[in-house]
């Protein structure tokens, strides 16, 4: 009997998962696809039907207790379930009479059985497709199962007698919470047929369209939503010119609110569905620049005065300046002109003097570097009051390079010249 039993169950096992993998292998048709589209399995009566919504964000679960769901939320692009089927344990205690697997007792119209040990039926999509990729089989994660003393049915485990046994004998008793993969599976396809899809593959290729649409809108919504900042951000400089007359204006903060695209229904025309949001999302922030622009274009207005009156001190104030620039630099000029004629005069007067000083030079008479010893017009002959080492310590010089004694002497090597001129 437990033979004939194993072989149902590795057929069975062997079905769902070749179904899971058709369905995993018609999900990678929309890989492309950048928007993540979900939907909702509900139960319809005896029956099931998929929610009248696509959404592009998981419905929040309609329980907290682990996966004990009313309606279950999966992926559109691959059925997978859209919250966390993970197996966990429960824990029996026969020493505080206290049962943690009670509540998940019960509860298959949920697709959740509480099982001694793990089988197949509860392995994720996840876990399912890694063992595909080892090359690996339901058949072979059952043999597995057999060869340690269990029996892993989709709706039964049987365990051997010594086990359950060696169970019995502990205080506390783990077992495993299991959400039945292959029974969603199978109820996910006949919701998609309840909901008016043909099969799997026109349900796909209907999220497939829908998702393309939404990241359509997605584009148009950041699209707009740039526009949006940088038509707000022109209409602030326009305020610039008031800000640098000293002007006072609002800070004019803005944080514009985005455009939330609506769920799509089930069915629903794709072609009307992102035109009308198309123009809904252009109306939207057409809405939120029209309003930001009339209350800042009143204030504008408002300031208006106060603007041109301020232009006006500016520009009174400016030729205020230039008539004062221009007044300073003619001051300038004509006390340039003085200094100058002041200096051709001193010059004027210094050379007359130098002149004088030069025809009357007499024997004895000092100049810039010493006393005249003889004169032989126009030549002088000076006596060098400090003569350098191995140079001469008198010297001839024309008259036009002799100057008095407040004048200086430089003597560098025996060339005699005044240190300071007048």
């Amino acid at each position: 009997m437990i033979k004939e039993e194993n072989k149902m169950s590795l057929k069975k096992n062997k079905f769902f998962l070749n179904l899971g993998l058709a369905l995993i292998s018609a999900a990678y048709a929309s890989q492309s696809v950048a928007a993540d589209l979900y939907a909702q399995l509900e139960r319809d009566g005896n029956t099931f039907k998929i929610a009248s919504n696509f959404s592009m964000t998981p419905p929040a679960p309609s329980s907290e207790k682990g996966f004990l769901l009313s309606s279950w939320p999966f992926k559109a692009s691959n059925l997978d379930p859209a919250f966390d089927t993970k197996r966990f344990e429960c824990v029996i205690n026969s020493a505080t009479k206290s049962d943690g697997c009670e509540k998940y007792r019960n509860n298959e119209n949920s697709f959740v059985y509480v099982n001694t040990l793990s089988s197949f039926y509860g392995k994720t999509p996840d876990e399912r497709r890694n063992i595909e990729s080892r090359g690996g089989s339901a058949a072979g994660e059952n043999a597995k199962a057999v060869a340690g003393g269990v029996l892993a049915l989709p709706f039964l485990v049987v365990a051997s007698p010594l086990l359950l046994l060696g169970q019995a004998t502990k205080t506390e008793t783990k077992k495993w919470v299991e959400f039945n993969h292959e029974e969603f599976m199978k109820a996910q396809e006949t919701g998609i047929k309840n909901s008016g899809f043909s099969s799997k593959e026109d349900f796909f290729k209907f999220q497939v369209n829908a998702s393309k649409v939404f990241d359509n809108l997605n584009k148009t919504n950041l699209d707009q939503l740039a526009w949006l900042n940088g038509a707000v951000k022109k209409e602030r400089e326009a305020l610039r010119d008031y800000v640098n007359v000293g002007i006072e204006v609002n800070s004019y903060s803005f944080s514009p609110s985005k455009f939330v695209i609506p769920q799509l229904e089930i069915k629903q025309d794709l072609v009307a569905f992102e035109s009308s949001n198309g123009a809904a999302i252009k109306q939207y922030y057409d809405d939120q620049y029209r309003d930001f622009a009339a209350s800042l274009e009143a204030d504008r207005i408002k300031l208006r005065p106060a603007y041109e009156a301020k232009l006006k001190q500016i520009e009174a104030a400016e030729k205020e300046r230039l008539a004062q620039e221009i007044v300073a630099e003619k001051e300038r000029i004509k006390q340039e002109k003085i200094a100058n004629e002041q200096r051709r005069l001193a010059l004027a007067k210094e050379a007359a003097r130098l002149e004088s000083f030069r025809k009357t030079l007499k024997v004895g008479e000092d100049t810039f570097c010493g006393p005249v010893i003889e004169v032989k017009y126009p030549m002088i002959k000076v006596a060098i009051s400090a003569p350098l080492p191995g140079f001469a310590s008198e010297t001839w010089l024309k008259s036009n390079q002799v100057f008095p004694s407040e004048y200086g002497c430089r003597n560098v090597n025996g060339k005699l010249s005044p240190l300071h001129y007048f």
